[in-house]
């Protein structure tokens, strides 16, 4: 079994992010005004690629180390 690293996971979040990103469309510097009368799916697809932006920047940052 692979251990798991920093730059395995960072390339994890980056490519589900680019597959949600192609599938919606989504832009990072546009936030929530692109939800505006969008449907359910797309909300929900929203939170998940702002949520693994999120995650990405914390690993990135060095605020997620083991446990604490």
């Amino acid at each position: 079994m692979a251990r798991f690293s920093k730059s395995a996971m960072l390339a994890y979040i980056t490519r589900r992010m680019d597959t949600i990103q192609r599938e919606y469309g989504f832009d990072l510097g546009n936030g929530t005004a692109q939800l505006r009368n969008a449907g359910i799916e797309r909300c929900v697809a929203y939170g998940q690629y702002d949520a693994l932006r999120a995650l990405a920047e914390d690993i990135e940052g060095g605020y997620v180390n083991g446990g604490e």
